[in-house]
C-alpha cells in the first residue's frame, strides 16, 4: 500500500534521491546522514466494542542549514488499516491519498524535482511502514500524523489495546544491503540515546467492570459520564503501549452504540450502530463437537505443505475431548475414510 502526499510547499531547491538510511522509530535520518531529532510524540485513541481508532502524531525538527530528504521506518500494529496520513509544515496541512504504487512514486519524485515538499508512505511488512519525506526546509519542524483503525484483542475478562513505538530487531542478513532485511534497532540504544518521550490519551467507551491497567506503563484513569479516559506522559519509546480493561459480566451481555452523521454529511439521513456481544466472565460447559477433517494428500501438497497440514490436523485432534467425535477423510485421486 502506498499513500502519497501531494506537494504544496514551494522551496528554493530540491534534494535528489539517494540510498536511504534506515531510521529506528525515534528519529528521521536524511539521505545525507543528517538526523532530525524527535521533539515529541502523542498517541490519541478511542477504543470500544473490540475496535480502536488511533492517531499517532510525531514532531521532528530539521536543525541543519539545508533542506533535507529523509526516510523513516514506522512501526504500526500488524492488523491495522491506515485510514489517514498527513503532515503539517509552516502551519499548512497536507493530506495523503491512496494511489497505485508506481504512480505514487512517480508523483513523489516529480514533486522533489519541482522543488516542493512531499511525502510517501509504503508498507514493507504487516507491522512496518517505510516513509519518505522530501524537501524539509532548514530550521523547520514537521508534524507527521498517521490515523489507523485496528481490532482489539480479548485477554482474560476484557479487551487489550496494543501499539508499538519502536522497530524491534528482526533478522540479520549480511549479504543484503536492503534496510528492510536487517535488524534496525537495539531498544537499549534508544533508551540511552533518545531523550524524546511519548504521551498517551486513550478514551474507552465500553462499560468497564474493572479499572484499566497496563503491564507496560504507569497510567492514570478518570471515569467520565460516558467514557473512561486513560493517560500517561513522559514514557520512553522503547516498548509497546499496552492497556487492558475488563468488560465481562457473570453472564453473556450486549452493548449497542449508535451514531448519526452531522446534517452537513452526505449520509446525514442515516444512523449507524455498533453491537458488541461480550462473553461471560466464567467459561460455560463446552458443547460436544462433531469434527470432520478433509486432508489433501495429492502431489501438489508434497513436502512442507503436507507437513504443515499434518501438524494442523494433529493440533485439532489434540484439542478434542471425550465427548467429541472425529471423522478424518484423506483424498488425492479418490477419497479414503480413516476409521
Amino acid at each position: 500500500m502506498i499513500l502519497p502526499i501531494h506537494p504544496v510547499f514551494p522551496q528554493t531547491s530540491s534534494v535528489p534521491a539517494a540510498p536511504a538510511n534506515a531510521s529506528n522509530g525515534a528519529r528521521l535520518v536524511s539521505t545525507q546522514g543528517v538526523e532530525l531529532p524527535l521533539e515529541g510524540a502523542t498517541l490519541s485513541a478511542g477504543a470500544g466494542g473490540g475496535i480502536a481508532r488511533s492517531v499517532l502524531r510525531q514532531t521532528f525538527r530539521n536543525t541543519s542549514e539545508q533542506a533535507l530528504e529523509v526516510t523513516y521506518l514506522l512501526p504500526l500494529p500488524s492488523d491495522a488499516a491506515v485510514s489517514g496520513y498527513q503532515f503539517e509544515l509552516d502551519g499548512k496541512r497536507t493530506r495523503g491519498v491512496v494511489e497505485p504504487k508506481q504512480q505514487a512514486r512517480e508523483r513523489y519524485e516529480e514533486a522533489l524535482m519541482s522543488g516542493h515538499s512531499a511525502a510517501l508512505l509504503e508498507q514493507e511488512r504487516s507491522a512496518l511502514f517505510r516513509q519518505a519525506i522530501g524537501n524539509i526546509p532548514a530550521g523547520k519542524s514537521i508534524e507527521i500524523e498517521v490515523e489507523l483503525d485496528h481490532p482489539l484483542s480479548w485477554v482474560g475478562d476484557g479487551w487489550e489495546y496494543r501499539f508499538p513505538t519502536v522497530v524491534a530487531p528482526r533478522y540479520q542478513n549480511d549479504e543484503s544491503h536492503d534496510a528492510s532485511c536487517v535488524a534496525v534497532i537495539d531498544p537499549n540504544a534508544v533508551r540511552e540515546a533518545q531523550p524524546a518521550r511519548i504521551e498517551l490519551r486513550l478514551t474507552l467507551s465500553d462499560r468497564l467492570t474493572s479499572a484499566p491497567r497496563s503491564p507496560s506503563h504507569s497510567i492514570t484513569s478518570n471515569p467520565e459520564q460516558h467514557a473512561t479516559c486513560v493517560h500517561f506522559e513522559g514514557a520512553r519509546l522503547d516498548r509497546d503501549v499496552v492497556v487492558r480493561w475488563g468488560v465481562a459480566l457473570q453472564h453473556a451481555s450486549t452493548h449497542l452504540e449508535t451514531y448519526r452523521p452531522a446534517e452537513t454529511h452526505s449520509r446525514a439521513g442515516s444512523q449507524f450502530g455498533l453491537l458488541s456481544l461480550v462473553p461471560p466472565l466464567e467459561a460455560q460447559a463446552p458443547v460436544a463437537r462433531d469434527l470432520i477433517v478433509l486432508l489433501d494428500t495429492s502431489g501438489s501438497m508434497g513436502g512442507e505443505p503436507l507437513a504443515q497440514a499434518v501438524r494442523l490436523v494433529s493440533a485439532l485432534v489434540d484439542s478434542l475431548g471425550g465427548e467429541d467425535q472425529l471423522e478424518l477423510i484423506e483424498f488425492s485421486w479418490k477419497a479414503n475414510r480413516w476409521q
